[in-house]
């Protein structure tokens, strides 16, 4: 569901994050709301989004500054990790 927007490695990557976050008959849907609808407020703090970052060859920090009118979707924090990615591979 979120192939147009964010890399498939990207989102095999969330789904395993959300899966070992959430209670197994939840099944997040890429517009959910990590925060308000999934309840997942510690997500960006986690260890998760440093291996995530060493695994795709950039550092945690050079991911951008989430852009101020996205909401916190599981499709936008894809979407925001592969910036990351890209801005990996300018470099």
């Amino acid at each position: 569901m979120m192939e147009s927007d964010v890399s498939r490695e990207t989102a095999e990557s969330l789904w395993d994050l959300f899966g070992s976050c959430l209670p197994p008959q939840v099944k997040p849907h890429p517009d959910d709301n990590v925060v308000e609808e999934l309840f997942v407020d510690n997500i960006f703090k986690s260890q998760w989004l440093y291996d995530f970052a060493e695994r795709n060859g950039f550092d945690h920090s050079d991911l951008p500054t989430w852009p101020s009118d996205w909401s916190v979707t599981v499709r936008n924090f894809g979407r925001w990790l592969d910036m990351g990615k890209a801005a990996r591979s300018q470099s």
